[in-house]
């Protein structure tokens, strides 16, 4: 058992299988879209962002209410 075990271990580290990976790319993609938020925040008067916030309530009017919840919900839980 130890043996199939210690050779299944090496086929993953082999094979870059396993949870490294996924949560190496998942780690790099949340970098990279905060790293986007600064940058956008950084480069655009509030005026801008009122305007691009306007716009995408009125596109996506049910994802606003439902990520208005989940915040509400959250800040709740954190704040009670």
């Amino acid at each position: 058992m130890t043996n199939n075990l210690t050779e299944k271990e090496a086929r993953i580290k082999l094979n870059g299988e396993g949870t490294r990976l996924p949560l190496g790319q998942f780690i790099q993609d949340v970098v990279r879209i905060l790293e986007g938020a600064a940058y956008y925040l950084k480069t655009n008067d509030i005026g801008t962002i009122k305007n691009d916030l306007e716009g995408r309530v009125r596109e996506y009017p049910v994802s606003t209410v439902v990520i208005g919840f989940g915040a509400g919900f959250l800040l709740g839980k954190i704040f009670k």
